[in-house]
Order: structure tokens, then C-alpha cells, then sequence
């Protein structure tokens, strides 16, 4: 099975890390379950100095993984699956520098090179399931590949699409396919 995964979001702790550093530079104490909209610039009082991080030099690069995100893609990858990480980049320069070089520092006993597509239209590439925190990025998807919503506080009133709570929902998922 080709198995699509958006890396912010699902593999990458893109919001646990982004709120972490907001709140040390802002004194707010957001969490998490606070940011129930997907531009996250609409939960905070200083939207600036958020998309200052999220565009910052090295931000991408720092991001802690999702809980059970490594473990999960190396077993997805013993299994026999084609795991390849479909992602947006930001409006920094570097992301896709620092996204390669997220991938590399932790699976690189699992890839020499991770396999990576860097696009703002995911529907473009082909896969069984596309498992995404966005739900724009399952539109236009090709009917054959699933669209499996990673579920954050920011995506809890979107409905129509299969829900993933943690990596170990995925890995039951996948392995009922």
C-alpha cells in the first residue's frame, strides 16, 4: 500500500512546538485545544509574531515529532508499505531545506533519502490514502485514494472524511486494509 502522510500535523508536532514558542515570547498561555481554527493567526493575540516563527530560520528543522510518529512510519516501512511524505512548505526560504533535513535526522536508518514530495496540490500525487490534518488538501484527491483526516482541535466540525486520532488508530487502519 502507498501510504501518503502530510508530515506538520502528523508526523511533526507543527502546533505543540509553534504555541510552545509563541507563549515564551508573548507570555500568553494558548494550549493546543485552544487553536479550534485552522490559520492558527485567528486564536492568538499577536498574530505577527506567529507567523514570524512558523517563517523563521529553523523552525521547521526543531520540531518534535508527533507521539509514536517515528515508531509508526518505521513499522508502516518493515511491513512493506511505500510510506512518502507529501508536504506544503512554508514562506521560509529554508522549509524545505529543514524539512529534508527533519526526515533525515530521524529516519535515516529507515531511508538514505526520505521520500519526500514538497507541493501545495497533494491531489497530484497518487497514493492509496492521503492521511492529512487539512481537509483543502483532499480536494480534488483522486477517487482511488482515501482521504484520512488527522484529527486537531482546529478540524473537530469539518465532517465527511475518516477520522485518525493517533498513530496507533493508522496503524490499526492500515492494517484492516
Amino acid at each position: 500500500m502507498r501510504i501518503l502522510l502530510d508530515m506538520d500535523g502528523v508526523v511533526a508536532d507543527f502546533l505543540g512546538s509553534l504555541i510552545k514558542q509563541y507563549n515564551y515570547l508573548t507570555g500568553e498561555k494558548i494550549k493546543v485545544r485552544d487553536i479550534t481554527h485552522i490559520k492558527t493567526s485567528k486564536c492568538v493575540g499577536d498574530p505577527i509574531t506567529l507567523k514570524r516563527l512558523i517563517n523563521g530560520v529553523g523552525f521547521i528543522r526543531n520540531l518534535e515529532p508527533m507521539r509514536g510518529a517515528i515508531d509508526g512510519v518505521q513499522t508502516l516501512v518493515r511491513q512493506g508499505h511505500d510510506v512518502v511524505f507529501v508536504s506544503n512548505g512554508t514562506s521560509c526560504i529554508t522549509s524545505g531545506h529543514e524539512k529534508r533535513d527533519w526526515l533525515k535526522y530521524y529516519f535515516s536508518k529507515t531511508w538514505q533519502i526520505a521520500p519526500l514530495v514538497l507541493t501545495y496540490h497533494k491531489h497530484l500525487v497518487r497514493g492509496d490514502c492521503l492521511v492529512d490534518d487539512n481537509p483543502r488538501n483532499f480536494k480534488n484527491l483522486d477517487p482511488s485514494t482515501t482521504a484520512l483526516l488527522w484529527h486537531h482541535p482546529y478540524n473537530t466540525d469539518v465532517k465527511g472524511f475518516q477520522r485518525i486520532y493517533d498513530w496507533s488508530n493508522l496503524l490499526d487502519w492500515v492494517s484492516r486494509q
